[in-house]
């Protein structure tokens, strides 16, 4: 009985250790196939959003950027790059429109810079003359004409200061003389005053002894005719 029991037992365990790995697998395999399929579904998004390749075209590039594009759109064989004719032709002539533009501008430019050059020379005379015209007005400027000669400025003032100085120095001398022969004139006159009422009173008392003879003389004269 005990053994019926335990043979029972064992294969319950047996049937459900193999219902859950089949159930295991089951699941395995279903998201294996999930898997697989959003891969499968991935991948052809990716293919459906890939972007055409765009076309081989040499316009609108640098030299640099045309070399760069042949190089990398050329076939390779063993260590050589196989490059179509066209394309060889057609960086050919760009690199030589390319050359002639950039020699085409240069001769432009060359052109230009001698035209510069010439414009700078003339202009550099312009300036020189210029600046002798401007020293020529700075020194007439600075120069005042004194006796028919141009003298500077500083002379000038310094001659003329001198020329103040010895008028001054002049004045005052002047004034010092005339001052000086005023009070000479004064004294002189004042003396001359002094004789002139001198000889007045001699000339008054003259004239009175000669009045007080004459008065003697005709008394003397009357007497002697009274005799």
């Amino acid at each position: 009985m005990r053994l019926f029991r335990s043979g029972l037992l064992l294969v319950a365990i047996f049937a459900c250790t193999t219902l859950f790995a089949q159930e295991n697998t089951t699941a395995t395999t279903a998201n294996t196939a999930k898997t697989t399929t959003a891969q499968t579904s991935t991948t052809q998004t990716k293919k459906a959003v890939r972007k055409p390749r765009p076309k081989f075209t040499l316009m609108d590039k640098t030299i640099d950027q045309q070399f760069d594009l042949i190089y990398n759109r050329s076939t390779k064989y063993q260590e050589y790059k196989v490059v179509k004719i066209t394309w060889y032709q057609d960086l050919h002539k760009n690199i030589k429109d390319s050359l002639s533009a950039k020699t085409s501008l240069w001769k432009e430019a060359n052109t230009e810079t001698i035209k510069l050059k010439a414009k700078v020379e003339t202009l550099n005379n312009e300036l020189t003359q210029t600046k002798q015209n401007l020293e020529e007005v700075t020194n007439q400027k600075d120069s005042l004409g004194l006796f028919g000669m141009l003298v500077e400025k500083s002379t000038y003032q310094t001659i003329l200061w001198s020329i103040i100085v010895v008028l001054i120095i002049l004045t005052v001398v002047s004034f010092l003389l005339f001052k000086r022969a005023h009070v000479v004139t004064n004294k002189t006159q004042e003396k001359l005053n002094d004789i002139q009422e001198e000889f007045e009173t001699h000339r008054k008392r003259a004239l009175e002894r000669e009045q007080v003879l004459a008065r003697k003389l005709h008394t003397e004269q009357r007497k002697n005719q009274s005799f």
